[in-house]
């Protein structure tokens, strides 16, 4: 799933033989043209030009460099560095293959991982620059094992953690217990979220689509608003939700001082029915 899209004409490379209209059809099939990379460190450019080599040689004989560690036309006030993260959706779901003991052989040919591999790939991922990660009480003991990494593990840039308040039905049947309800479920379903993650604040607080919600989108507006105030997260976004919502949300926040940030959902380039979501988003500066 991805959460984050590139703006049209923000990297021009090459841009004059692109067919923007022909990737997008439903019948596009890419071409693929690779040279041998060049061996040894290679220049960046310095100046203007977004972080492509300027040197003509180097166009044409080496690999083209993309600096995606610059902010964007298209972003808002919270940037993800090099536009990528991961989740943490699989942590401790057997289901997907997690072991909590040691791995033996024939799990290993099985593709299983244990707390072993979530260590080794959280911290290759930190030391290459991916430093946000998306997560969810929702998701199994994700936060808990999350949290000791956070503690131990270190490179460059702190991490950037965004955690969700999960669908209120979906949760109440987890964990076999009353949906939650009003602006107060959600600050305290953050503050939960902080404590698990042994943080006092996250970067990011997502809302996933509650469908319906008892306390109507005000009550979700207000309680996106306490977790900011009470410092539970600087910024907070939501997940698949609807346009009318989402512009709802962003009318009630923008009047006191504050926007929705994110809007997460599945698009790819086998999946790219969300297109229009992604321009409605860049409109309402999400």
């Amino acid at each position: 799933a991805a959460m984050f899209d590139n703006a049209e004409g923000n990297v021009d490379v090459n841009a004059g033989s692109i067919d923007v209209d022909a990737m997008l059809s439903r019948g596009y099939t890419p071409s693929f043209k690779t040279k041998s990379l060049v061996t040894g460190p290679v220049g960046m450019s310095s100046g203007d030009s977004g972080g492509i080599f300027d040197d003509e040689e180097d166009e044409e004989e080496g690999p083209v460099f993309v600096d995606w560690t610059v902010n964007y036309d298209d972003e808002n006030e919270f940037h993800i560095p090099n536009r990528i993260g991961f989740s943490t959706v699989d942590w401790g779901n057997s289901k997907a293959g997690f072991v909590g003991g040691k791995l033996k052989k024939k799990d290993r040919k099985a593709g299983k991982f244990n707390k072993t591999d979530l260590k080794r790939a959280y911290e290759k991922l930190q030391q290459n620059g991916v430093s946000f990660v998306e997560t969810s009480e929702s998701y199994n003991f994700a936060e808990n094992l999350l949290s000791k990494y956070l503690e131990k593990i270190e490179h460059g840039d702190r991490p950037l953690v965004g955690s969700t308040f999960p669908n209120p039905w979906k949760q109440a049947l987890r964990t076999r217990s009353l949906p939650r309800r009003g602006s107060k479920a959600v600050t305290a379903a953050a503050e939960a979220s902080c404590d698990a993650l042994g943080v006092s604040s996250m970067e990011l607080y997502q809302i996933a689509n509650p469908w319906y919600y008892i306390g109507g989108t005000s009550a979700l507006a207000d309680g996106m608003l306490d977790v900011i105030s009470d410092d539970h997260s600087r910024y907070v976004g939501c997940i698949g939700m609807s346009l009318g919502r989402l512009v709802k949300l962003q009318k009630k926040l923008g009047a006191q001082g504050e926007f929705v940030a994110t809007n997460q959902f599945e698009f790819s380039l086998t999946n790219r029915q969300a297109l229009p979501m992604i321009e409605a988003c860049k409109k309402l500066g999400i």
